[in-house]
């Protein structure tokens, strides 16, 4: 069923979420005729379908005028509506009295007198009031922890920060190998992990060439608690992309971000597609001594800059949220590095703008723009071989303000090992920690397969 349509029911039977206990999203009150009903749950269809039939509990309302005031997710009293079963069969009225985010001036009285009450709903909220439907989620992004589009680390702008840093910013770990090191020149740089051109020295791994495509396909998968005012939950992504080297200096990466999750079992989902143009606009390379084999004096420098742009989704059936957006962004990679160590600076900029879509007499519009920065830091050291140790953070903010978690910090450390054929897994931890008291603790693995 389409996610205005809940709405519709919501205001109808003024039954929509909230929190009645920690681990309940949604809480209703409805009083009326001296009685009280007080429902909770977690799935805002469910709640609604049994007010819509009257049915368990609000069986005893049947035929009384009533009030109902819904708690949204810690949010109290987002939503309150009037319901009238008048005196007669056509003369049932619904008044919204409050949502949260809009003037319930502006949304007209519903009288059976000018027809069915579900089709004037339907009429006004399906297209008249999609407006007032977007201003009512972007007021729960900001007051409640379980924005789906915008408003938190795991609603599709924090995920799309996210997606870019570990594809082309501090997921980076060069190092630059001695002649006699098992090293080859691998085309996976603008993966999530990749390594330095150098000079081959066995036979038995794979030369290096000047042109000509390579296709590596990359895969990072996360996975972790989440917690902020007193909910909890789990979250988790996997990122596939693919990679086309147009040679030394510029790529083409396609990536697929998907991401899940589940406040107290309230799922919601995101999928993105995103087309980026990593362009390297400058590699020094230190030199040896003449005639030395010693290690070269100075650090070798990589300055990457990756334009790109695309689209994601977000959607909730339990919490009665979603939208599209479009973005286009830029990020900004300095790496420094030498056989030992590397650091990597990252520094990022979205912009994101809901598109628009109808569909018969539908309408889905988030009608909302965001802007997000994110800055990030990595420093690894190479034991020995492929094998390296990292840590790192990043400090991501939706800059219009309008969000529950406007700000947060992002630590990481792990393990990363790279293959003499150009592949590569990290494994590592990777936690979130913002306003709000915002948490979370979680894990990463990283793959690079080189085709």
């Amino acid at each position: 069923m389409p996610i205005q349509r809940f709405f519709l029911a919501a205001m109808a039977l003024a039954i929509v979420c909230g929190s009645a206990r920690s681990d309940d999203l949604f809480r209703v009150v409805a009083v009326g005729g001296g009685t009280t009903v007080v429902v909770s749950g977690n799935s805002l269809p469910d709640i609604l379908e049994n007010v819509g039939d009257l049915s368990d509990q609000f069986a005893v309302l049947e035929g009384m005028p009533f009030v109902a005031t819904v708690d949204y997710a810690g949010i109290p009293a987002a939503i309150r509506v009037r319901y009238e079963p008048g005196t007669g069969p056509d003369s049932q009225t619904i008044v919204v009295e409050r949502l949260l985010g809009t003037d319930p001036s502006e949304i007209p009285v519903f009288d059976e007198a000018n027809g069915d009450l579900g089709t004037q709903l339907e009429d006004y909220f399906l297209r008249n009031g999609a407006t007032l439907i977007a201003d009512f989620q972007k007021a729960i992004a900001t007051e409640s922890p379980v924005g789906v589009v915008s408003g938190n680390p795991v609603s599709a702008v924090g995920r799309l920060l996210g997606y870019r840093e570990r594809r082309f910013g501090t997921g980076e770990m060069r190092f630059r190998h001695s002649e006699s090191s098992l090293s080859a020149r691998f085309r996976a740089r603008e993966l999530v992990f990749g390594k330095d051109e150098t000079t081959q020295a066995d036979d038995s791994l794979p030369q290096a060439t000047s042109g000509g495509l390579t296709i590596t396909s990359a895969v990072s998968v996360t996975g972790g608690s989440i917690a902020a005012a007193g909910f909890e939950g789990t979250t988790a992504t996997i990122e596939p992309s693919f990679a086309v080297d147009l040679g030394d200096r510029a790529s083409v990466v396609v990536g697929l971000p998907f991401g899940w999750t589940s406040w107290e079992g309230s799922n919601s989902w995101t999928l993105g597609v995103d087309l980026d143009i990593p362009l390297t606009l400058l590699h020094h390379e230190s030199d040896r001594p003449p005639g030395s084999d010693e290690e070269p004096a100075g650090p070798d420098v990589r300055w990457t800059v990756v334009p790109g742009g695309g689209a994601l989704g977000a959607f909730s059936y339990e919490l009665i949220q979603g939208g599209l957006l479009w973005n286009a962004g830029i990020l900004n990679a300095i790496e420094i590095y030498d056989d030992r160590h590397s650091i990597s600076l990252t520094q990022q900029y979205i912009h994101l703008d809901s598109i628009r879509l109808e569909y018969d007499s539908y309408v889905v519009d988030y009608a909302s723009s965001q802007d997000a920065l994110q800055l990030a830091a990595r420093y690894a050291f190479r034991l020995g071989g492929g094998c390296a140790v990292y840590a790192g953070t990043a400090w991501s903010r939706m800059l219009d303000g309008d969000a529950y978690v406007p700000e947060w910090f992002t630590p990481q450390t792990g393990i990363v090992w790279n293959f003499p054929d150009g592949g590569m897994i990290s494994v590592g931890f990777e936690g979130q920690f913002g306003d709000n008291d915002w948490t979370s603790y979680g894990g990463q693995i990283s793959f690079v397969i080189p085709f």
